[in-house]
């Protein structure tokens, strides 16, 4: 099979989209299923069997153009370092839990989104986009409910502390399509929210970072999910 050689050195900017949570909440269902959905001898994206990363293509934020980098922890979240080292200079954060498993979702808000806020290297006003997805795989039993991560979206919406959860939605890795709805929505929110932070006059920093701290979007808007009659209490 040919594949395609990805340049780094014509890409000087990069955003560097992050994929955290538990163990076996479908962070690698979801890497490997965007690999198969767009295979290395498509441009969209590139990939590199010897690492853990997609290249996807250049987008545009203002006047500048970026690489953009899907990575995964490839099982190595269980090692106490990895959320630091993943999570530093990360432009955007995907962040999973199962709907079926209370306990991963408990962890979003104990460990992660700590995590987060420990290893923003800029100020408290800048940070990652964080988009979160609840993975619940067909005739599963809910243990998440929606009120609990409606919730948990307002706590973390813009103006009530130093990170903002930009979106959320419901997925299901172990289906092919729904991963390219769930990958083109991703991406399409994360180029959202920079594009409209660029124009209130707030540019991306080298790694990518911007200042969150003003957004256009209303609290309400940060609940975007798609819903199945067991999740929607």
């Amino acid at each position: 099979m040919s594949s395609i050689t990805c340049s780094m050195s014509q890409h000087k900017r990069v955003l560097k989209v992050q994929l955290v949570g538990n163990v076996s909440t479908g962070k690698s269902s979801f890497f490997k299923k965007a690999q198969s959905i767009y295979p290395p001898h498509e441009p969209y994206p590139c990939f590199n069997p010897a690492t853990d990363v997609i290249s996807l293509p250049d987008i545009q934020i203002g006047a500048q153009k970026w690489q953009v980098r899907l990575s995964d922890t490839n099982g190595q979240e269980k090692f106490y370092s990895t959320p630091n080292s993943c999570l530093r200079d990360s432009t955007a954060v995907l962040i999973f839990y199962r709907t079926d498993n209370l306990q991963t979702f408990s962890d979003v808000r104990n460990f992660w989104l700590e995590k987060i806020i420990q290893t923003n290297s800029m100020p408290f006003e800048h940070g990652p986009v964080l988009i979160l997805l609840g993975n619940q795989y067909r005739e599963m039993v809910c243990e998440v409910t929606q009120t609990e991560v409606k919730s948990l979206c307002m706590e973390f919406s813009p103006g009530k502390g130093p990170i903002h959860i930009a979106s959320h939605r419901l997925i299901d890795t172990s289906s092919g399509e729904g991963i390219r709805e769930s990958l083109t929505e991703c991406f399409d929110r994360i180029k959202e929210v920079l594009s409209q932070s660029v124009e209130l006059g707030n540019p991306l920093s080298l790694s990518g970072t911007v200042d969150l701290s003003v957004q256009s979007y209303a609290p309400g808007d940060l609940y975007r999910s798609k819903e199945r009659e067991c999740c929607k209490k």
